[in-house]
């Protein structure tokens, strides 16, 4: 174990389930949910998950940035999706997207910063 804290393995535990948008439907009701507008409450949690899992990417900063750089391929990746508003049909569904892509890419590079291949095995 990569001396993970309580705290680490909580946030990233919520991160995982709120993500999957496992009770999602249950827990916000939304009947009427729709991709394309979203579910502004949906949006709220996913954005407090986000926040909470960028403040332990600020936490871990060195370890973090060690694991990006051996994953370049995938920053080029998100680099392009956040740039792609400039020139899209939809600017603002663009924008939530690759916001969303940033953030899941931020809960990735958590999970393989502070658990081991095993651990992370075990998890699935």
């Amino acid at each position: 174990m990569k001396t993970n804290t309580k705290l680490d393995q909580i946030i990233l535990g919520l991160a995982a389930v709120v993500i999957s948008s496992a009770f999602m439907t249950s827990l916000f009701g939304d009947k009427d949910f729709d991709y394309v507008t979203g579910s502004p409450r949906y949006e709220a949690a996913l954005g407090v998950v986000y926040f909470l899992v960028l403040l332990l990417c600020i936490r871990y900063f060195r370890q973090a940035m060690s694991v990006a750089r051996r994953s370049k391929p995938l920053i080029l990746l998100v680099i392009l999706a956040l740039v792609s508003p400039i020139w899209a049909e939809n600017p603002a569904l663009a924008i939530r997207r690759a916001g969303a892509l940033f953030g899941t890419t931020l809960v990735g590079l958590m999970l393989a910063t502070r658990f081991t291949l095993e651990e992370r095995l075990r998890l699935l």
